[in-house]
């Protein structure tokens, strides 16, 4: 079975092979959505059992795939991307993300705490902000920014310096709404 999201499909995959849910597990993440752009005819389109990582284990996890899914298949704005978590057959969770629709992240500078995110740019965060498609969407990735800013270990402007700092862009339908930025 293919990984998806994060890599190529296998080579000699039949197609439509993903859509059929193919476990027999307690607990299963399904994905529905309408097409999948960047791999059409690899049955990532419609309905089918998310099998990557532990997106059936975990309603969380299953959650933030809907976004994940969307960024991976490239599906352009307005294109609406569901996951639904289920145990023992019956629905827990379903979380909707319209493509378009995020907080994108750049840490400008240094990160002090993980060097690695040094000049991060456009990084999409669906992890914290659980209001996607909503009205509090905006000030989620506002208050987003201030977690990264603080995950980072930066100082607020110490001794005049002000060359880090984290800006967070959300988007919405995929034009640019509101840019919020610390320092």
């Amino acid at each position: 079975m293919v990984a998806g999201c994060g890599g190529q499909p296998e080579q000699g995959q039949e197609l439509g092979q993903a859509a059929e849910a193919t476990s027999n597990r307690a607990s299963v993440c399904m994905v529905t959505q309408p097409v999948c752009t960047n791999y059409p005819g690899y049955g990532y389109e419609g309905t089918f059992e998310d099998t990557a990582d532990a997106a059936h284990a975990d309603a969380r996890y299953c959650r933030q795939r809907a976004a994940e899914w969307s960024h991976w298949c490239g599906n352009p704005a307005g294109v609406k991307t569901t996951t639904s978590y289920q145990l023992h057959g019956r629905t827990k969770t379903i979380k909707d993300y319209r493509a378009g629709d995020e907080c994108s992240i750049s840490i400008v500078g240094t990160c002090p705490n993980y060097a690695e995110y040094n000049s991060l740019t456009n990084y999409p965060d669906y992890w914290g902000y659980s209001t996607v498609n909503s009205d509090k969407a905006g000030a989620d990735c506002k208050a987003r920014v201030a977690v990264y800013f603080a995950w980072c270990g930066m100082a607020n402007g110490v001794d005049g310096d002000r060359t880090n700092g984290v800006i967070g862009q959300f988007y919405k339908d995929g034009a640019l709404v509101n840019t919020y930025a610390i320092p």
